[in-house]
């Protein structure tokens, strides 16, 4: 049962599924399907059925992605779910690839579902369109979607338009009204102009903006964020910067700090330096020692030798910690690798959902399927789809942020 909707926002959904079958209360269940069938009406048809046949409640979640070879049919294949489902919350988006059950669409037509029976769980869908997202104040913009939601600790799936959506802003907005929530999510992607790709939320398929879906009660979201890059060199503490510019590291020019660091490495490192190097920042100053995962990763986007300043993709100020990285096919293969080792403690998840860049798949490693199979491998099989995305959402150093060439990976669980 949805309640009515609110003026400003969306109430909660909560699902009445905590009613006893047998004398046993019902458990959170998933399931998901995947469709390569060209015709948008028989892919919906093909993994409405599957999830439902797999599932015994009724469907709380629903997280659909398709990609653009359904262009021309976003709102049928949506309407087709949705009106096969009756979902208390549907929430998705338009995309270059999907993920789902353990292979990678790219570039073809498919469809992937993922259904969840959520007893006890509140879902809270809202949605920010583009002209909400220009006129700033975006907290109290928030709010008055009805976050944040009473109760414990919570978690956000976050989808959003990549040309309309200040996402930098819009996660500094949710971190500062939902601090210590889980997010992740990403941006659509496969979209080459404004309007091409779709948002969807519940039965409506937006142009622009942000849909995202607040979940809080018996419910647990774990999320890691594969950056897929390495430190190289030692950290510097910057001592001069003008905004995106680094222009001293330790009292030096950062050109020649950069010209040190490419000069001490292996002719290896060097080839991936002249690939692209990239900068970290720390993000908590008060550890005594830095590692994968203490860096914000941001790509070098060139070389002022005037002002012996290196420009990068983030801003900077004096007294802050960098380290300059380097990132490959097997770099961001090892760098998964080890966070999901440490996830796999918490057991094989209930379900998932993965983000990753549109730049990996196969346009980073050899073979298809490569990430799909490696967190198959890690944490078993589970229910698992997602997108490749044009910008992924994910938690690093208790702070939310938007990351490119990363993976960002959610990890359902009952909560505890």
């Amino acid at each position: 049962m949805r309640r009515p909707v609110a003026a400003g926002g969306r109430l909660p959904y909560i699902s009445l599924a905590t009613i006893h079958r047998t004398g046993t209360e019902l458990r959170m269940q998933f399931a998901h399907a995947a469709s390569t069938e060209p015709d948008a009406a028989d892919a919906a048809a093909q993994v409405t059925a599957a999830v439902k046949e797999r599932l015994a409640g009724p469907v709380d979640l629903a997280v659909l992605m398709c990609t653009h070879g359904y262009r021309n049919h976003f709102g049928r294949l949506l309407a087709a779910v949705h009106g096969g489902l009756a979902p208390g919350c549907l929430v998705g988006c338009t995309a270059e690839g999907v993920f789902g059950g353990g292979r990678e669409f790219e570039r073809v037509p498919a469809v992937t579902l993922l259904a969840g029976s959520l007893p006890g769980v509140m879902l809270h869908p809202w949605v920010l369109e583009a002209e909400d997202l220009a006129a700033g104040d975006l907290e109290s913009r928030l709010r008055a979607r009805g976050l944040p939601l009473d109760g414990a600790a919570h978690s956000l799936v976050l989808l959003a338009d990549p040309f309309t959506t200040p996402a930098d802003a819009l996660l500094g907005a949710i971190d500062a009204v939902c601090p210590g929530w889980a997010v992740a999510g990403g941006m659509a992607s496969g979209g080459r102009v404004e309007g091409d790709g779709r948002l969807f939320l519940d039965d409506r398929a937006v142009e622009s903006g942000a849909v995202g879906v607040a979940l809080a009660g018996n419910l647990r979201m774990r999320t890691l964020v594969s950056q897929g890059c390495r430190p190289i060199g030692r950290p510097f503490v910057i001592t001069r910067a003008d905004r995106n510019f680094l222009l001293a590291l330790g009292g030096r020019p950062a050109v020649e700090c950069v010209r040190q660091v490419y000069a001490d490495e292996s002719e290896p490192v060097r080839r991936l330096i002249s690939d692209g190097l990239m900068v970290g920042r720390v993000i908590d100053e008060h550890r005594d020692r830095f590692g994968r995962g203490d860096f914000l990763v941001r790509s070098v986007l060139g070389f002022d030798e005037e002002r012996g300043a290196v420009v990068a993709g983030d801003f900077f100020r004096a007294g802050q910690t960098i380290q300059f990285h380097v990132r490959d096919a097997a770099t961001a293969d090892e760098d998964l690798a080890e966070l999901l080792a440490a996830a796999r403690e918490g057991g094989v998840p209930a379900a998932g959902l993965c983000f990753s860049c549109n730049g990996r798949g196969t346009r980073m490693f050899d073979e298809p399927n490569h990430e799909s199979a490696a967190i198959f491998r890690a944490l078993g099989g589970f229910p698992l789809v997602g997108h490749f995305a044009a910008g992924e959402f994910g938690g690093v150093g208790g702070r939310t942020f938007v990351h490119g060439h990363t993976l960002s990976l959610a990890l359902f669980a009952a909560g505890e």
